[in-house]
Order: structure tokens, then C-alpha cells, then sequence
């Protein structure tokens, strides 16, 4: 259903733009020309990899989208300013969210590792509990999973120090955010 919304309002701003540029086209170009170039900049600006695709179709968005205003403003006249959010709101409604690529999480080196060996076990149990106060506050996929490998070495390092207290730990219940140290024995 969504498919045939966004193809139904995407044929009709081509409409409004062969409309706009058959009968408006000398006030309508150099308009269309600046939108097309200021969406291309935006767009290549916006995409995470600096593509040339994605800045060409922001430009081609814009520029279309100023011949689709002129030729609805030739239909409707001051009613424009209705019916261009009628157009455009299906279109906003069923847009593809595209999943964001999460970066691979980087290879640990062995000197995270042996920091993390370097502390007490309070300053351990301490780091857990920062680490989970972080892991709430965290909303974007990359930040999660940085945090998600400091507390997996975490946990690593907790069960090899005391592996019969990691288990009791673990089994209590309160691990996710729970204080670690009294079953590390500090």
C-alpha cells in the first residue's frame, strides 16, 4: 500500500513539474536551477559518505519540487499554499527508513585489555556501574556498541578474576546495573 501512495504522489509532483516548466518555464528555471544546485550541496553535505548519488538526487528533489510549486500554483492558484502539504504529506508518511550502517566495532587491542587488568576490584565494579550509566544514556547505534564491547570485556575480566563470584553475581539477578564488588570480594 505504501508503494502505490508514494508512486501515486510522486507521479503527480511530475505532473505539477511538467506543468510548471511547460507553462512557466522562463520565470520558473533559474529558481529551479538554484534549488537543484543548493539541494545537490545539502544533500552531498548530509550523507554520511559524501556521495555524489545522494547529492544529485537532493538536487534533482529540489529543482523538481520548484517546477512541481509553479505548476500546482497554475492549477490552484492561492490554494497552493493547501494542497502542496497534501502532496508532500504522503510522501513524508510513507517514507523508507533506510537502516543506518553500524560501524564495525574496533579491534580490541590488547592494551584495553590489560587496563582494564590494572585496576582494583573496586575501580572495577566502579567502571561497571559508570559503563551502565552511560549504556542509558546512549542513543546512537555506534555509541551502544562501543559500550556494549567495554562491558563484554568487562564482564571478561569480572569472571576471570572471580569466577565463582561472577556466577553468583550473574545468578543474583542484579548484574545489568547491579554493583559487582561485593562479589569480587571488594
Amino acid at each position: 500500500m505504501a508503494t502505490i501512495v508514494r508512486v501515486g504522489a510522486w507521479t503527480l509532483v511530475g505532473i505539477f513539474a511538467a506543468l510548471g516548466l511547460i507553462a512557466a518555464a522562463p520565470a520558473v528555471i533559474l529558481p529551479a536551477l538554484v534549488a537543484a544546485g543548493v539541494g545537490a550541496v545539502m544533500g552531498w553535505a548530509l550523507s554520511r559518505e559524501r556521495s555524489a548519488r545522494v547529492g544529485l538526487g537532493f538536487g534533482a528533489a529540489c529543482g523538481t519540487g520548484v517546477l512541481a510549486i509553479a505548476g500546482l500554483g497554475l492549477l490552484a492558484g492561492p490554494a497552493t499554499f493547501v494542497a502542496a502539504p497534501a502532496v508532500v504529506a504522503p510522501l513524508l508518511w510513507t517514507r523508507r527508513r533506510r537502516p543506518r550502517r553500524i560501524a564495525e566495532p574496533p579491534v580490541v587491542e590488547e592494551e584495553e585489555r590489560s587496563s582494564l587488568a590494572m585496576l582494583s576490584n573496586a575501580q572495577l565494579a566502579h567502571e561497571w556501574h559508570v559503563s551502565y550509566r552511560a549504556l542509558t544514556m546512549a542513543r546512537d547505534p555506534g555509541s551502544l556498541e562501543l559500550i556494549y564491547g567495554l562491558r563484554r570485556r568487562q564482564l571478561d575480566e569480572i569472571e576471570r578474576r572471580a569466577p565463582g563470584g561472577f556466577h553468583r553475581w550473574i545468578s543474583s539477578g542484579s548484574w545489568v546495573r547491579g554493583d559487582s564488588a561485593p562479589f569480587l570480594g571488594g
